[in-house]
């Protein structure tokens, strides 16, 4: 395994069991184990009689459980199978999402938080009492890779939220707001405005009165 190359062979009681490396770089990370198969029904009942016998244990209880095992004419199929699973578990690595950093790990776990979590009253202390982290340092780190605080990210995500809920539908100003996360009005409504440049009321209005009409076929 330390030359990364798959090998097999049976084990004490008689079962062939083969073993693939995983290399990446020059370096085996994982080992894929594939067994409980036989090649030689008789060879393995003869190699359980001497292990038990130089054991004192006995053969039948042992030489029973054989019935739970493939009997395979060669070891070829367990070597495919060992090498199936090792390039499929190399392709998902290959393919993972790669994080340059145990921090940009953090950032991605915070955003995902938040991404899932906005209309909840989910904030950094609470993620630092979930990582076991400092609050402030995660709130620095968040700022530094994102561009803005943590609730501020928050926040932009709720607003998306009711903007999209204004111009797709009918719903009262005040049940979007709760929707979205907002607990008081007066501020959803100061917070819309700063973002879109005006009160939701009016901006529902103003993109009401672009969308075309549909004609009316007579």
């Amino acid at each position: 395994a330390s030359e990364g190359e798959p090998f097999g062979g049976h084990c004490l009681y008689g079962l062939y069991e083969v073993a693939h490396p995983i290399v990446i770089g020059d370096t085996a990370q994982a080992i894929v184990y594939v067994g409980n198969a036989m090649i030689d029904k008789e060879k393995a009942k003869d190699r359980i009689r001497k292990v038990c016998a130089y054991t004192g244990i006995n053969p039948d209880a042992l030489t029973e459980e054989l019935s739970q095992c493939e009997v395979l004419s060669s070891p070829d199929e367990l070597f495919r199978i060992a090498e199936l699973v090792a390039d499929y578990l190399l392709w998902l690595y290959r393919h993972a999402p790669k994080h340059t950093s145990k921090q940009n790990r953090l950032v991605s776990l915070m955003k995902n938080h938040a991404d899932e979590m906005f209309k909840t009253e989910i904030n950094l202390s609470k993620l630092a009492e979930t990582y076991n982290r400092n609050e402030k340092y995660m709130g620095r780190l968040f700022k530094k890779s994102v561009g803005m605080s943590f609730a501020e990210y928050k926040q932009e995500k709720r607003l998306e939220l009711a903007e999209s809920l204004l111009v797709s539908g009918n719903d009262r100003i005040i049940d979007i707001a709760l929707e979205c996360g907002f607990n008081n009005i007066s501020y959803f409504n100061r917070s819309f405005h700063k973002k879109y440049g005006s009160t939701p009321t009016e901006y529902r209005r103003r993109k009401s009165v672009r969308k075309p009409k549909k004609s009316v076929k007579k």
